[in-house]
């Protein structure tokens, strides 16, 4: 038989290779399997590198939405503030348009009210 193995009884596979579970392969076999692994590995890394890349991507976009939803809600604020502002000029220019303002404005500036004999109305060709 053969020389004795170094821990005593011969492995399981009855060979007494290094890899008792694989075969024994020719030279070209044992390369070609390092040429399958090589490529199965770059598969991977491509894999991997192209899904870091698509994550990369994906949060790029997220923040740029997170931004222009950021300035969507601040111009949004801003066109609720001016129309607030609106309302309350309109409500402002309702007020001095009154009859009561005028009045009151008018005697402020020392305008009065004209007697019966001081009014004049004029039709519509013009004639008195």
């Amino acid at each position: 038989r053969g020389a004795a193995h170094p821990l005593g009884a011969p492995p399981a596979g009855g060979s007494g290779g290094a890899h008792p579970s694989r075969p024994k392969c020719a030279p070209a076999c044992l390369a070609a399997s390092r040429l399958q692994d090589a490529q199965v590995l770059g598969r991977a890394a491509l894999t991997f590198a192209f899904l870091l890349l698509s994550l990369g991507i994906v949060t790029w976009r997220q923040s740029r939405a997170f931004e222009a939803n950021q300035a969507l809600d601040a111009l949004r604020r801003q066109v609720s503030v001016v129309q607030a502002e609106r309302i309350e000029l309109e409500r402002d220019i309702q007020v001095r348009r009154s009859l009561g303002n005028i009045v009151t404005a008018a005697e402020a500036i020392g305008m009065v009210t004209p007697h019966a004999e001081q009014i004049v109305i004029l039709g519509k060709d013009g004639a008195s």
